[in-house]
């Protein structure tokens, strides 16, 4: 290498370790023009424009690496993590083969697992993460991907095991505290999520995942104020995230705040259209002001994303029947209950519907389902004691009647007092 190159190379090392990649950078680009053919240069100016979000930059310097030294398994592992950071994880897995095949390390096994987990390949993805940690028992970074590979694999007390290997190792990372208290949230420990959250924020207050999931736990302890407290913090940080929309339009339906709901709704299918849940969310709102024709649109999209959505087709057909469509509405009632026959709901608002169009027979006979699968479900007790009045069954409407009244259901104490006195 040219002296003078090598100086400015050195020079670039320095301001690297201190963080000032930008400065090293302009160091990196004399030392190439004085030695265009020194491979360490364009790996490190490399380094320099990944720490700098040019990730294209940097994958073509740590190309003219390997070009220049076809052995430098360095180079291959860091394009590998550029590679993954532009969403390329088929190249970053090419990449991580050829670094493990020339000189395997914990840190190429960990990129390669991450990839692979990227790719869909769990299983394959914990094999490398295994490794990586046999390699290296001390390097936290993996255990906390084991933990997320773990957590996809509904492993959730095993990817707190690791959470905590990671916490233990590096106490200071934001992410592992987030990732562990979504594992403890599925498992109910609330307390201990929110714990988690706290200390996710403490150390990166500007995280809008760690609020939005915080604001998640809060709205499963029905705290939906709190919940949309954090949700507003999270859109401060991330405003183009349709989920925390979502999330914080639910938390407005819970507090009958409808309309601030259907913003919030519509932002989140502004921002993506094939989430399912707004459209379903926003249905309800609609199905609930009789909005039936513009319902049924939503619950359509629904299905369209989510063609085994039970409830979908259910509320569906309570629309379809709002619009005077019975024969539609019917057909959405058995394709819930095709989807989920252990469901009380669909045979309810079946027997509903048959009872409307003056078929109680039929509609006892769903009475009688449902009530199979919900014995405590006093409406589908007054229902049916209802459709047996009708029949001339007046000892069973007055059974029904009794026991609707012993599970809460006020209404039938109306209709004992009218026709069994």
């Amino acid at each position: 290498m040219h002296n003078q190159a090598g100086s400015y190379y050195k020079s670039g090392v320095a301001k690297a370790e201190l963080h000032e990649y930008a400065a090293a950078l302009e160091d990196y680009n004399k030392a190439i023009e004085l030695s265009p053919a020194y491979a360490d240069v364009y790996y490190k100016r490399g380094i320099a424009r990944h720490e700098l979000h040019d990730y294209t930059g940097a994958i073509q310097d740590y190309t003219k690496a390997v070009e220049l030294i076809p052995s430098y398994a360095s180079a291959y592992s860091r394009r590998a993590v550029s590679k993954l950071k532009m969403f390329d994880y088929t190249g970053a897995l090419q990449d991580c083969n050829r670094a493990i095949e020339i000189h395997p390390t914990a840190n190429a096994y960990n990129n390669r697992g991450y990839a692979k987990y990227a790719l869909k390949q769990y299983v394959s993805a914990m094999q490398d993460y295994d490794k990586a940690i046999e390699m290296d028992a001390g390097y936290a970074p993996v255990y906390n991907n084991r933990g997320v590979c773990k957590y996809t694999l509904r492993d959730n007390t095993g990817a707190i095991q690791d959470y905590d290997r990671a916490i233990e190792l590096s106490p200071d990372h934001a992410d592992v505290y987030n990732n562990r208290g979504v594992s403890k949230q599925v498992l109910k420990d609330y307390t201990g999520a929110m714990q988690d959250y706290d200390k996710a924020i403490e150390l990166s207050p500007y995280y809008a995942f760690a609020h939005l999931n915080r604001g998640i736990t809060k709205h499963i302890l029905k705290d939906y104020t709190g919940a949309i407290e954090d949700y507003n913090i999270a859109l401060l940080y991330n405003p183009g995230h349709s989920n925390i929309y979502c999330e914080r339009g639910v938390a407005k339906y819970k507090l009958e705040d409808y309309r601030g709901a259907m913003q919030d709704y519509d932002m989140a299918i502004y921002l993506s259209d094939d989430y399912t849940k707004p459209h379903y969310y926003r249905a309800l709102i609609k199905q609930k002001a009789k909005a039936y024709t513009t319902a049924i649109n939503d619950y359509n999209k629904v299905i369209e994303l989510k063609p085994n959505y039970e409830e979908a087709y259910n509320n569906r057909a309570i629309c379809k029947y709002g619009l005077g469509d019975y024969a539609g509405a019917m057909h959405d009632c058995d394709q819930a209950i095709a989807l989920k026959p252990t469901h009380y709901r669909p045979y309810y608002k079946r027997g509903i519907m048959k009872f409307n169009l003056g078929d109680y027979k039929s509609a006892i006979e769903d009475y009688d389902k449902a009530i199979e699968l919900n014995k405590t479900n006093g409406r589908a007790y007054f229902r049916r004691g209802n459709a047996k009045h009708r029949t001339g069954d007046q000892p069973g409407a007055y059974i029904d009647w009794r026991t609707a009244l012993t599970n809460g259901h006020k209404a039938a104490e109306i209709m004992i007092n009218k026709h069994c006195k």
